[in-house]
C-alpha cells in the first residue's frame, strides 16, 4: 500500500510538472485517459502525436497560468473533442477535486455525443485507484449533471471532495445560452463554438464564471472546424472571433490542416505526405460535387 501511494504521488507531480519533455496535461492524457477508437470502437490509450503535444502544451500553460481562453481552429478528425471533452474535464476535476467543469457544443446532438463518446468513456476507464464515485447523475434531453466524489489524501488523512460536471445544450434559445451564468467554473470546453447560433450571448454570460473580482481564476477552451462545407456566413463569424480575440482575452491557435494525417512510429507528422493526403481528399470532395 505504501509503495502504491508513493507511486501515485510521483504521478500527481508529473501531471503538473510534466515528464520526459511533455507537459503535465499531455502526460495525464497518455497515461490516464482512454478514448474510443475511430474504427472498431475499442477503448484505447491515445498514442503520442506531435500535433497533440503542440496543442495540449499551450492548453496546459494557459490553464495553469490563467492567461485567458484558447480558441483552437482545426480540421475535422484532429482529435480536439477528445482533448476538450475527455482530457480537460477529468484532468481538471482530478487536480481540483472540489471544482466545477462546464461543457457545451453548437447543438444538442453534438453535446450528447461528446459526453457519451468522450467524457463517459474516459471516466469509466480511469484507474480505480484515482477514479471518482458518481454520487449523483441527473440527465434530461438537453443536459447532464454529475456530482463526483473523489478520495483525497490530506496530510495522511483520507477525505472526500465533490466536483460538479455540467454538460448543457446552450443554442436553442436566449435563456439556454445563459446556462452557465452564475456558475463558478475552474474550466470549460465549448465544442464547435464558431457554429453556435448564440455564441456571443453564451460567451458574454460565461466569461464572468472564470473570474474572482478582476482576477481570472479559470480557463475556457473552445474549438472550431474549418472544412469544405462551411458557409460564407460561418467563415465571417469565425473571422470576427479572430478579430475580437484580444478584446475577449483569447489566444487563437491554428492547427495546420495537414497535421496528423500520416504519423510515423515516433508520433511525428510528415508535412509532405500529409499535405498530399489532404490535397487528394480535397480533390475527391470536389469531384463528388460535380
Amino acid at each position: 500500500a505504501y509503495e502504491r501511494k508513493k507511486w501515485w504521488q510521483i504521478e500527481r507531480e508529473r501531471w503538473h510538472d510534466g515528464f520526459n519533455g511533455i507537459s503535465g496535461m499531455h502526460y495525464f492524457y497518455l497515461t490516464q485517459c482512454k478514448i474510443k477508437s475511430g474504427t472498431g470502437g475499442e477503448h484505447i490509450r491515445p498514442l503520442y502525436r506531435d500535433c497533440d503535444d503542440w496543442i495540449i502544451s499551450q492548453i496546459h500553460d494557459s490553464y495553469w497560468n490563467c492567461k485567458g481562453a484558447i480558441g483552437l481552429v482545426k480540421r475535422r478528425e484532429l482529435g480536439a473533442t477528445s482533448i476538450g471533452s475527455a482530457l480537460l474535464p477529468l484532468y481538471n476535476m482530478r487536480i481540483f477535486t472540489g471544482s466545477t467543469f462546464g461543457m457545451t457544443s453548437c447543438d444538442q446532438p453534438r453535446i450528447y455525443k461528446a459526453f457519451s463518446d468522450k467524457t463517459t468513456v474516459c471516466l469509466n476507464e480511469m484507474d480505480k485507484d484515482i477514479a471518482p464515485k458518481i454520487e449523483r447523475k441527473n440527465e434530461t434531453k438537453n443536459s447532464t449533471y454529475l456530482k463526483l466524489a473523489w478520495n483525497v489524501d490530506r496530510n495522511g488523512e483520507e477525505t472526500i471532495q465533490y466536483s460538479d460536471f455540467y454538460s448543457k445544450e446552450t443554442s436553442d434559445n436566449d435563456a439556454s445560452a445563459k446556462g452557465f451564468s452564475g456558475t463558478r467554473m475552474r474550466a470549460a470546453y465549448f465544442d464547435e463554438f464558431p457554429l453556435h447560433k448564440r455564441k456571443r450571448k453564451l460567451l458574454s454570460s460565461s466569461l464572468p464564471c472564470f473570474m474572482e473580482g478582476t482576477e481570472q481564476v479559470g480557463f475556457l477552451l473552445w474549438s472550431g472546424t474549418v472544412e469544405d462545407g462551411i458557409t460564407n456566413e460561418q467563415i465571417y463569424e469565425l473571422q470576427q472571433l479572430v478579430n475580437d480575440a484580444s478584446v475577449l482575452n483569447t489566444k487563437i491557435i491554428f492547427a495546420p490542416a495537414w497535421w496528423g494525417l500520416k504519423i510515423n512510429s515516433a508520433g511525428e507528422s510528415n508535412e509532405k505526405e500529409d499535405f498530399q493526403i489532404m490535397s487528394i481528399s480535397h480533390l475527391r470532395g470536389l469531384s463528388q460535387k460535380h
